[in-house]
């Protein structure tokens, strides 16, 4: 098997595609922050993202006839393959991947909004403990 040098036209393609996909992670992740914040948007906005993949995926497992067969060829025979079986694997794996990264991040988000909650929690009542109490007669009420 030989690579294909790519032309510098589709080199500046991925590189724009790699940068916009790094975008779509940055909001959620937040980098700037010591720990990522467990914001239940952020679910959403994963899922979103993946959808997209996920129906190319499903797309190339549904079809019976091959999408790239006029680029790809009869690549696919030589590994012992059919072009369809080859592309039904490709869109199973893109499947697996969508759904293994929605499941992390939901999984993720939720359990870090529940200690977020429970540390904001535990922070509001040591500060109900450490105030004193105000009795009525101390405010002019008795």
């Amino acid at each position: 098997m030989t690579l294909v040098p790519l032309p510098p036209r589709r080199g500046t393609w991925f590189a724009r595609l790699f940068a916009a996909s790094l975008l779509v992670w940055v909001s959620v992740l937040e980098p700037a922050r010591r720990r990522v914040p467990g914001e239940l948007w952020k679910i959403a906005h994963i899922v979103g993202v993946r959808f997209a993949g996920m129906f190319l995926g499903m797309a190339f497992v549904i079809l019976q006839s091959p999408v790239y067969e006029g680029f790809y060829g009869e690549r696919a025979l030589a590994h012992g393959l059919t072009p369809t079986t080859d592309q039904q694997i490709a869109g199973g794996l893109m499947l697996a991947i969508d759904f293994a990264v929605m499941v992390g991040a939901l999984i993720f988000f939720f359990l870090r909004a529940a200690s977020d909650a429970d540390r904001a929690e535990a922070a509001e009542e040591q500060r109900r403990d450490l105030t004193p109490a105000v009795r009525g007669t101390e405010v002019g009420l008795g």
